[in-house]
């Protein structure tokens, strides 16, 4: 038997708060230089990170990384359309500024993982589900609304554009039970994924209350209005539900023995303060010390220190 302590663990979406940071700075800033900018970037990145560290102490923190939009293979063969048209004004320096905040990570001891063929989100859905029996809690840093499905009595997904958020399983339970239901035939715009013609939001909502999901929906057609029994029972209907539950169900399955191969249970991430690494790293990115004077606040050492 393990005797070891169960981990608490925060997961993050990494390619999301990077890009919701750029916005803050873009929102904020009114620098023209882009040095600043990317200075001014990375810090709110940075911030919105260790404010999550300061009022909850996790002991291993994984951020999750896209993989690069050219090699998204297997969602675009089913789906050609997928995510098309999405625009990234930070194109010019967004791959540096990934960079520099990887090298942040690896000062910090902060663990990260991509997959070339994956998600983020599926490689958060494969983290949680691999270690939900062996942490006390986990919380998922994101914006993404995709996530929802993941949140039990365990799993938290902290959210917010303004500040954070935490959706919680408990407040939430019922409309956990059917959301990814609801997506699959209300669609996702911001994926360029169509939901099912003559079924309004209302509708749908309305319908899975009824029958509690979308297998109950199908499993009643006889019960329904005509108007729906048609839609439900037209075999073009049934393909693109078929297809949609195929885009928007999360992967679970992409954590091996032979990926993230440290031993979690004795891995801690660690306050940069504390590394001389860090203070090398900000005289080579000419960022000053005192911006991250706030992570003080967030380290035991730290604090025993004054």
């Amino acid at each position: 038997m393990d005797n070891r302590k169960k981990i608490k663990l925060l997961v993050i979406d990494f390619n999301n708060i990077l890009f919701r940071s750029l916005y803050i700075s873009k929102t904020v800033s009114s620098s023209k230089n882009g040095k600043s900018f990317f200075a001014f970037a990375f810090l709110i990145f940075f911030r919105i990170i260790f404010s999550i560290l300061k009022n909850r102490r996790y002991s291993l923190v994984i951020a999750c990384l896209d993989s690069k939009p050219r090699i998204r293979v297997s969602k675009k063969r089913i789906f050609p359309e997928y995510k098309k048209g999405r625009s990234n004004p930070w194109k010019k320096f967004f791959p540096s500024l990934v960079q520099t905040s990887l090298e942040f990570f690896s000062i910090a001891k902060f663990v990260w993982w991509h997959n070339h063929f994956s998600e983020a989100d599926d490689l958060i859905g494969s983290v949680v589900n691999r270690f939900e029996q062996k942490s006390d809690y986990i919380d998922i840093l994101s914006n993404d609304e995709d996530l929802r499905p993941l949140v039990s009595e365990k799993i938290r997904l902290l959210t917010g554009k303004k500040s954070i958020q935490r959706v919680s399983f408990l407040e939430n339970k019922k409309s956990f039970s059917f959301f990814s239901d609801f997506r699959v035939l209300a669609g996702d715009k911001s994926d360029k994924i169509k939901g099912i013609r003559g079924v309004s939001s209302e509708t749908a909502l309305y319908f899975l209350s009824k029958y509690n999901s979308l297998g109950g929906i199908l499993s009643s057609t006889d019960f329904l209005p005509p108007r729906l029994r048609k839609i439900f029972n037209n075999r073009l209907v049934r393909r693109q539900l078929i297809r949609n539950i195929s885009l928007m169900k999360l992967r679970t399955d992409l954590l091996d023995d032979n990926v993230l191969v440290y031993n979690l249970f004795d891995y801690r991430w660690i306050c940069p303060l504390h590394n001389f690494s860090f203070y090398l790293f900000l005289k080579e990115k000419k960022i000053s010390i005192k911006n991250f004077e706030f992570m003080k606040s967030q380290c035991p050492n730290c604090q025993r220190l004054k």
